[in-house]
């Protein structure tokens, strides 16, 4: 009898493991990719790498439940406070990666952006002074966008605030500072409606790409820290 038992022990631990491991880990890792799951890659690992951990992992632990039984050990109350703890546990290390309430683009929130760059690269004049906009390459689309333009010692802040709008192709743009008749600086933005994004200002980041409109010549940012770019998703008031 105690052979059948085993074997069954062994299988419902297995199938257990199985479902309780990719049941409760999965959530976690969606959670710390930022609560995408792109092209599946995690789903895919939970089944080559997490579910056959939890099988062997669930079959050890469902043997041992049967021999302790055998043993005549307690097992009810011991069970119990286990996995009260590991509820506990678990639940707040969902809440610590799940973070704060997360702002949805479909909620047209506004997106407070700031270019940094070098005071020299800023060139004001009564002809010209710096500004954002919207750009679309395809249709040759520009939006513009209040800012405030500040200069401390060597830096320059061109900041602004874009009051985000579903259905105008918002998407389908670059967030762009053109800071002087030859020197244009364009940032990705999280503009796509079906994202959800953590509330607060980013880290500096350098600007995607640069451009001189004058040479006609366009080059990456990313090798560079004089052009930088930071953002903050903001809900709209009402």
């Amino acid at each position: 009898m105690i052979v059948v038992k085993s074997i069954l022990g062994l299988v419902i631990g297995a199938i257990l493991g199985v479902v309780l491991s990719v049941g409760l880990i999965y959530p976690l890792l969606v959670l710390a990719e930022g609560g995408r799951d792109m092209n599946g890659g995690i789903a895919m690992g939970m089944v080559t790498s997490v579910a056959p951990m939890g099988a062997i992992l669930g079959a050890i632990a469902g043997l041992t439940f049967v021999l302790m039984g055998k043993a005549n050990r307690p097992r009810g109350r011991s069970l119990a406070i286990s996995l009260g703890v590991f509820a506990l546990a678990y639940a707040a290390f969902f809440l610590f990666l799940k973070g704060p309430q997360r702002v949805a683009m479909a909620d047209e929130p506004d997106i407070y952006f700031e270019f940094r760059t070098s005071a020299a690269s800023v060139q004001q004049s009564d002809d010209f002074q710096p500004y954002a906009e919207l750009f679309g390459h395809a249709a040759d689309t520009h939006l513009p966008i209040q800012t405030t333009l500040s200069v401390e010692g060597d830096y320059a802040i061109l900041s602004g605030t874009l009051h985000y709008q579903l259905n105008k192709g918002y998407e389908k743009m670059r967030l762009r500072a053109v800071l002087s008749p030859d020197l244009i600086v364009d940032a990705t933005t999280p503009l796509f409606p079906g994202l959800e994004v953590v509330p607060g200002m980013t880290e500096w980041r350098a600007v995607d790409f640069i451009t001189m409109p004058i040479s006609d010549e366009t080059e990456l940012g990313y090798s560079q820290d004089v052009h930088m770019v930071r953002h903050d998703v903001r809900r709209r008031e009402p």
